[in-house]
């Protein structure tokens, strides 16, 4: 079985060789949670958010107090976060954070240090779909594969007009599509993100581009016009 192959590689040899165990379940993995680990640099500090990965190491030292908690690391083969597990949160979900788990981790965003971003973890769970439910999964993630890029505006919130947000939906109802619309606000308490629902699909233009330009103007951040002006598919 591909779960033994896998487990006997770590064993032997410290790696997975034929496959990595996240490779099959990343879809099904990802329809359950919130947002990827990349997409946490964007959410508030406090922010409860349902995330999902590989538990890759962990370490467990006790407080100053002399209560034990545990630092982890959640890993979703495109970048990888640290998990703060204290106290009684612990004690319930200390099995679940060996090395090597497939999770989901429920918990609260940590931007305390400034040079990463934590979980600070109150459920964690092993996660282990039906085969209907990965295939499933795969076909949804393939559907979405085929689908327009996204058009991502990254804007200044502070130089932003009151009224530009009206504005702006009165625009993207001018041009009809099926891209979806994706904010990225800069504020002094942090980032914010924002998908616009379906009613403000675009179709992605010169003409377009040309008039968010004049809408937004400074508030435009540095590489947003670039990336807004990417043909479908290959916006990041």
């Amino acid at each position: 079985e591909r779960a033994e192959l896998l487990a006997a590689e770590k064993d032997s040899i410290g790696l997975f060789i034929s496959a990595h165990p996240l490779k099959e379940v990343g879809p099904a993995l990802r329809a359950k949670a919130d947002c990827t680990l990349g997409e946490l640099a964007a959410r508030r500090d406090g922010d409860w958010v349902t995330v999902g990965g590989m538990i890759t190491q962990s370490k467990r030292i006790r407080t100053k107090k002399g209560d034990w908690m545990m630092f982890a690391t959640l890993d979703d083969l495109e970048t990888s976060v640290e998990v703060i597990v204290f106290g009684k949160a612990l004690a319930v979900n200390e099995d679940a954070l060996a090395a090597d788990s497939i999770v989901l981790v429920r918990g609260k965003v940590d931007h305390k240090d400034s040079a990463k971003t934590c979980i600070v973890a109150q459920l964690v769970e092993r996660f282990a779909p039906s085969q209907e439910e990965v295939l499933e999964a795969q076909a949804q993630a393939g559907k979405q594969a085929l689908a327009p890029s996204a058009l991502r505006l990254r804007l200044d919130a502070r130089a932003l007009p009151a009224t530009v947000l009206g504005e702006l939906r009165e625009l993207l109802s001018v041009f009809p599509g099926e891209s979806d619309v994706v904010i990225e606000l800069s504020t002094s308490v942090g980032h914010r993100r924002l998908k616009l629902g379906p009613d403000f699909r675009v179709a992605r233009s010169a003409g377009l581009h040309a008039e968010l330009d004049a809408l937004l103007g400074a508030a435009l951040l540095s590489g947003a016009a670039a990336a807004a002006r990417e043909p479908a598919g290959m916006a990041p």
